[in-house]
């Protein structure tokens, strides 16, 4: 019977450890790719962190050819921004993607990672 104790109470204590060790937020496991809000017809996607950059596409759904820049902001859960990147205007053709790899101005990609979300700031023009 002891035995059988020994064993919920570990297995018990194991899954507590695990849960508590997962990072809150967690971004990069959350979101790797969305639509930018307040840029109707574009969304990012193969979001990758590394340690002072990150890689990303923006995809444009619209049908026009556009100038596209803006900031990127990660928020932690108190609404602090931990990390940020901006995006230098660049032609996007209609209906295309183009790569972007952006070093961060705040912040590091741990940062980042550990965010609970991602505040887009985007600038479109023709």
């Amino acid at each position: 019977m002891k035995s059988n104790n020994w064993f919920v109470v570990s297995t018990i204590t194991l899954l507590l450890a695990l849960i508590f060790a997962m990072p809150s937020g967690a971004i990069s496991s959350n979101i790797i790719e969305s639509e930018i809000e307040g840029a109707y017809g574009f969304r990012f996607e193969n979001l990758m962190f590394e340690s002072d950059y990150i890689t990303f596409a923006i995809v444009n759904m619209t049908d026009e050819n556009v100038k596209f820049s803006a900031s990127m902001l990660f928020v932690d859960i108190k609404g602090r921004v931990v990390a940020e990147i901006e995006l230098l205007p660049r032609r996007i053709a209609a209906n295309s993607k183009s790569s972007y790899k952006s070093f961060f101005m705040k912040g590091s990609g741990e940062a980042a990672k550990r965010s609970d979300k991602i505040l887009w700031r985007p600038r479109v023009s023709k």
